[in-house]
């Protein structure tokens, strides 16, 4: 999966792949797993903004991310029960602004 997309001041850019495996445990039943993992670039311009404030918060910071993302998911399936469970972003990111 590639993803990219600009909103104003934002930009973001994404790249991902997934794997799946069904495990076969019984008639008609399967036990799969999944993995996510992907590679994110965050990229906030606030000094482009033009709107006459003078915010020294603000100005000509850039902000720029790139980190990892890994997820993780299984799935029970019968004729009687459909359970799942997933965790997606395990990594935890945070952008602070100094």
């Amino acid at each position: 999966m590639v993803h990219h997309e600009k909103i104003g001041v934002h930009s973001n850019f994404n790249i991902a792949t997934n794997y799946a495996y069904h495990l076969p445990v019984g008639d008609n039943k399967t036990l799969s797993f999944g993995l996510q993992a992907g590679i994110h670039t965050r990229n906030s311009d606030y000094g482009s903004l033009t709107t006459g404030a003078t915010d020294p918060g603000l100005r000509n910071i850039p902000v720029s991310e790139t980190y990892l993302d890994l997820g993780f998911g299984f799935n029970y399936r019968s004729p009687k029960l459909h359970i799942g469970y997933s965790i997606a972003e395990i990594i935890p990111n945070q952008v602070s602004i100094d």
